[in-house]
Parts: C-alpha cells; structure tokens; sequence
C-alpha cells in the first residue's frame, strides 16, 4: 500500500511541471492534496478499514480525473496570468500527467475487477473481533496461527480462553457464544460478510476445545 501511496504522490510534482495559470494551480494542487491525504489516511487504516482497497480505487480514479481536469483547463490560460518560463518544462509536464492519468486510471481499473472476481486477499483476523472478553473470562494465549492451504487459503487465529476457578466448561462455552452474539455473529459457531464492494469477505468464528483447551477461532479464507 505505501507504493501505491507513493505512486499517487505524483500527481502533485507532474502537475507543477505543467501549471502556467497561477489561481488554478493553487486550486488543482489543493484538491490533489486532499485526495493525497486522503488515500494517506485509508490505507494506514486511520480511517474506514472495512473499505481501503474500495476506497483507494476510488480516491486513485478521483486523482487522475483531477488531474487530467487540470491539464485541460491549463492549456488556454489567460494571457495575465501566464507564467513565463514555460516551455520544455511545460510540454515535460504535460506527457508526464497524461502518462500518469493512463497509468493510474488502468491500474485502479484492473484491481477493481481482480478484487471484483477473487475478492479481497486473505489475511489473519484480528483479536479485536472477539476481544476484549466478559468479566470472569481471561485469554490464555492469543496465537496467530497464519496462513496455509492451496487453491483455497485459509488464515486462523486462536484465542484459548480459561474461567474462574471451578467454573464447568459447558458454562464457559455458552457465555463465549453469547458474547460472540453480542459481538455481531449469529452465534458462537458461524460466519458473516465483512467489509464493502471490493472489500467483502467472509469470517467465521467457532467457539469449543481445541486440542483440549477451550478456545475461540477466527478464520478468514479465499480463493487467491
């Protein structure tokens, strides 16, 4: 994701190569630092994780089409407020936005249907879809067990869990598939979609012994 990030950072040299037209290339250069700011924020997951690579698609597109607005409504500035020194500078400028346009715009364009046809890439859940656990309920070990398979990849966490001190584990179990409820499952053994668009995929939970300790797994898999 930093490369992508870096890759969109561009936008905003290209466009100073190419600006003759002062008011707008303080204008155009605003909207691309937003839209930089913007695609800096999704993707360190500071904002809307269910839906970064759908939204960095999106926010890629809105570059490139800000740019390429720029680049059009710059080519007959008016004459006052022309700058001078253009020249190989400008026409340098000009084939390095619409390099960048063509570039972005079909990379976005083909992650849009990669992600469409095979969904978003497996990765290990994180603990916080079931953490933290109800009072009385302590976690004993919190393994990232990684991912493996072949046509289909699976990824496992396992969270082993352990009561107070004489509690029977059938009375932990029910009080792990409650609290799974409560944290948005349908019960304590099943799955449900996350994320938005390009970003969905499925989860499941399942709550019982694992190797004779009481533990809670998450699992996350897909066809890549």
């Amino acid at each position: 994701m930093v490369v992508v990030v870096v890759f969109l950072g561009l936008a905003l040299p290209c466009w100073a190569l190419t600006v003759r037209a002062r008011a707008l290339g303080w204008k155009i250069a605003g909207v691309l630092a937003a839209l930089l700011l913007g695609e800096i924020s999704v993707a360190a997951h500071w904002i809307f994780p269910g839906a970064r690579v759908t939204l960095l698609v999106l926010l890629a597109l809105a570059t490139s089409a800000t740019l390429l607005v720029g680049v059009v409504s710059n080519a007959h500035p008016p004459v006052s407020h022309r700058r001078h020194n253009a020249g190989r500078r400008t026409t340098a400028g000009l084939v390095l936005c619409y390099a960048f346009c063509g570039v972005t715009t079909l990379a976005a364009v083909g992650a849009a249907l990669v992600y469409g046809v095979n969904g978003l890439p497996s990765t290990t859940p994180p603990a916080s879809d079931i953490l933290p656990l109800p009072s009385g309920l302590t976690v004993v070990d919190n393994l990232d067990e990684h991912c493996s398979g072949g046509s289909t990849v699976l990824c496992l966490r396992e969270i082993d869990v352990a009561g107070a001190q004489g509690q029977d584990q059938a009375t932990i179990i029910a009080e792990l598939d409650a609290h799974a409820v409560a944290r948005g499952w349908q019960s304590g053994t099943s799955c449900r979609t996350e994320g938005v668009l390009l970003d969905r995929h499925q989860e499941c939970v399942n709550v019982g012994l694992a190797r004779g300790q009481l533990s809670v797994q998450l699992e996350n898999s897909s066809g890549w």
